[in-house]
C-alpha cells in the first residue's frame, strides 16, 4: 500500500466511523443513507473481512452493524447532524468536483445512495449468506 492510498484509507476510516456513530447515536438507520463516494468504497473494503468490519464498528459505535443494500435519490438530511457535530464535509464524501462545489454553496447534499447501516443480529464473526440483503455488492 502507498503511503497515499494509506492516508485516503485514515481519511475515510474516520469518516466513516463518524457516519456509523451518527447513525447509532440517532436510533434512526434510515435517516443514514450513503452515497456512492471514497468513504462507500472503503465501507466495501472492510466488509470483506467481517472481524476486521466488526471489530471497527464496535471499536467506533459500541455495536456491531449490518450494510444493508437499498437506494435511491434524495437530500440526505444527516448531514444536518455532522455540520452539527464536526463542521462542514470534506472532499472524499463527494464523487465529483461538481457535486462538491454545490454542497459548499448550499451546505446541502443531494445525492444518489445505495446502502446504510443497520444494527445487527449477526453473532460476532458469523458471515453474510449469499444473497441475503446484507451481503457486500
Amino acid at each position: 500500500m502507498t503511503p497515499q492510498n494509506l492516508k485516503q484509507n485514515v481519511l475515510a476510516d474516520r469518516e466513516l466511523a463518524r457516519f456509523l456513530s451518527l447513525a447509532v447515536e440517532s436510533g434512526d438507520f434510515d435517516r443514514f443513507k450513503m452515497p456512492a463516494c471514497e468513504i462507500d468504497a472503503r465501507w466495501h473494503a472492510l466488509l470483506e473481512d467481517s472481524a476486521t468490519y466488526d471489530a471497527f464498528c464496535v471499536e467506533h459505535t459500541g455495536i456491531r452493524l449490518d450494510h444493508v443494500k437499498r437506494g435511491g435519490y434524495c437530500r440526505l438530511d444527516w448531514v444536518d447532524t455532522y455540520h452539527g457535530r464536526y463542521g462542514a464535509l470534506p472532499r472524499n464524501w463527494f464523487d465529483t468536483d461538481a457535486a462538491y462545489a454545490e454542497y459548499q454553496r448550499t451546505g446541502e447534499v443531494f445525492a444518489s445512495w445505495d446502502c446504510q447501516p443497520l444494527k445487527t443480529t449477526k453473532k460476532p464473526g458469523q458471515k453474510d449468506k449469499p444473497g441475503s440483503s446484507t451481503s457486500v455488492h
